[in-house]
């Protein structure tokens, strides 16, 4: 944990610790891939072959629509990493949620939602 955080603050890898479970914690070895990837599919113009449009008219975005377009991703990994580079921020207001998950009729364990600013 000390050498991945060493490691972090030199910028040699990108690590995103999950502080609750440290075993969930992430690592990414060439955050520009990964960067790159995530900018194509979500903020690229619509002429890039990969780009998704998943902008709303409230700019939330549920977990589901997320992970349908990285499928080869891990769920956290991908919520961490948009939200650690500031993409977009994990919705937690209990209030918030309750009115989300009642308008895309989920249970409250089975969906999470991110706010994406840029959308």
């Amino acid at each position: 944990l000390k050498m991945c955080k060493k490691l972090n603050e030199r910028g040699s890898i990108l690590f995103m610790e999950n502080k609750e479970c440290p075993e969930r914690s992430w690592i990414v070895l060439n955050k520009a891939v990964l960067l790159s990837q995530v900018n194509g599919v979500i903020f690229a113009p619509e002429g890039f072959k990969e780009h998704q449009n998943i902008s709303t008219s409230t700019g939330v975005v549920p977990l589901s629509i997320l992970a349908s377009l990285f499928p080869e991703l891990d769920r956290d990994m991908i919520c961490q990493f948009l939200c650690h580079l500031e993409f977009c921020h994990e919705i937690t207001d209990t209030e918030i949620l309750a009115l989300l998950q009642a308008k895309a009729d989920t249970s409250p364990s089975d969906e999470k939602f991110f706010s994406f600013r840029a959308l």
